[in-house]
C-alpha cells in the first residue's frame, strides 16, 4: 500500500520494517491528493505511557510544505498518545 512512497528508502531503515510490523497504525498524508509521508506507531513495551513511532517525508517536499506535514503528525501523535494515556 505504501510501496511507491518507500520505493527509494533503504531496506535497513526502521519506518520500512515499522510500516509492516505495525500497520494497523500506520497513516498516510496527503498534499494535493498526492501522498507525501507516512507516520507508524507502537506502545512502548517499557513504559506503558510512551509511544514510539517512526516517520517518513517524501523527499521532494519543500520546507514549508515539510512543516505542514511534520505539524499534522506531531498533531495526531499526540491524539493518540493522549488516548492511551486515557485508556490506562
Amino acid at each position: 500500500m505504501y510501496g511507491s512512497l518507500l520505493a527509494n528508502v533503504s531496506p535497513d531503515r526502521r519506518i520500512k520494517e515499522a510500516v509492516e510490523q505495525f500497520s494497523q497504525h500506520t497513516q498516510a498524508y496527503y498534499l494535493e491528493n498526492k501522498p507525501v509521508g507516512l507516520m507508524t506507531c507502537w506502545q512502548n513495551a517499557f513504559h506503558p505511557y510512551s509511544l514510539n513511532f517512526a516517520g517518513y517525508l517524501a523527499p521532494r517536499l519543500t520546507s514549508v510544505e515539510q512543516m505542514q506535514v511534520y505539524e499534522q503528525i506531531l498533531t495526531d501523535l499526540t491524539a493518540k498518545a493522549q488516548k492511551i494515556t486515557k485508556t490506562h
